[in-house]
């Protein structure tokens, strides 16, 4: 092997311990309406790096490039559900993309692959699953509770979130406790256009402990990750308490804190309902799902270094030393 070609080798190698592209993120929600704009922001760091290209992919196939150094510098390729009509180029670059007009067939699997340029030529890739979320058109209903009520009385309510895709999830509270899993029982039915109805029913006896001054308060709650929810709720009363009739109330779409209710979000990447008793879960716990390595690998070269170093001066220093002038190992 000549020795200039093995000096091009590991001067490659030195520097792409020294140039690194790290860091890689992808921002974007997990969910977006029908109809809305969803803007997905990878960021990086290059450390030293030159930008080459940034692509994105949904599923395997790439649908926008960014390429610095071209004129122009972006390019659009149809792909299922996304046109260049798709793209408001206006709000994309090389870090940010925004799509228009969301649809059900945009749902999937989207990823953000960043290339740095020479000398490191470092690949990274993040992705994350996007879901196109149909909500519900009407109102949560619940149906099922009396006014007044006696100890040891069986309490039932049901509760009943229209047609959507996904599914909703629905969780009930007792007195802004939630309840039990063993009290719940939730099902699905399919409806017109391919939705999907989520019916749940809560089933207690009726205790002491149950009522705050004779009154019990249950509600009920319909989320789909974090764009849709709602929520209904009734006041019983204990028969034998003077006090108001039973008041019905119903939750809106609006500010968490002031409906009293925080929303059940799900943390899986498919949208599936999640139990009661899994518990009202706040934005900081929803999971990202991991990012795919496309098999580029991030090797630090810090123990090397030195190592490197001797060895490209030794091989100066044997270029240097030969006089034959052939470029050949002594």
């Amino acid at each position: 092997m000549h020795s200039p070609l093995i000096l091009i080798f590991l001067t490659a190698v030195f520097f792409k311990g020294t140039l690194s592209l790290r860091d890689v993120k992808l921002n974007v929600p997990d969910a977006v309406r029908l109809g809305e704009s969803l803007s997905f922001n990878c960021v990086f760091q290059l450390e030293g790096d030159i930008l080459y290209t940034v692509k994105w992919y949904k599923y395997q196939d790439e649908f926008y490039r960014y390429t610095p150094k071209e004129n122009p510098p972006t390019k659009v390729f149809a792909v299922n559900g996304i046109t260049e009509n798709s793209i408001q180029k206006d709000k994309s670059n090389g870090t940010q993309l925004t799509l228009r007009k969301m649809t059900e067939e945009m749902s999937g699997l989207y990823s953000c692959e960043v290339s740095a340029d020479a000398p490191s030529f470092q690949t990274a890739t993040v992705s994350r699953t996007i879901t196109v979320v149909d909500p519900p058109k009407g109102k949560l209903i619940m149906t099922g509770l009396k006014s007044k009520y006696r100890l040891g009385d069986v309490i039932v309510a049901n509760c009943t979130a229209p047609g959507s895709r996904p599914a909703a999830n629905i969780s009930w509270s007792i007195n802004n406790r939630i309840a039990e899993r063993k009290h719940v029982i939730q099902r699905h039915r399919m409806v017109e256009a391919d939705l999907e109805q989520t019916i749940s029913t809560l089933k207690i006896h009726a205790r002491h402990h149950h009522f705050n001054d004779g009154r019990l308060n249950i509600k009920c709650g319909a989320s789909i990750y974090q764009v849709y929810w709602e929520a209904a709720e009734k006041t019983v009363l204990l028969e034998g308490k003077s006090g108001d009739e039973g008041q019905q109330g119903r939750g809106t779409k609006g500010n968490n804190d002031q409906q009293g209710w925080t929303p059940l979000w799900t943390n899986e990447v498919k949208h599936t309902p999640l139990p009661p008793t899994e518990g009202f879960i706040g934005e900081e716990d929803i999971l990202e799902p991991a990012p795919i390595n496309n098999g580029s690998t991030s090797i630090s070269l810090e123990p090397y270094k030195a190592l490197l170093i001797w060895l490209t001066s030794a091989l100066l220093t044997s270029i240097t030393s030969n006089n034959t002038g052939n470029y050949q190992l002594v």
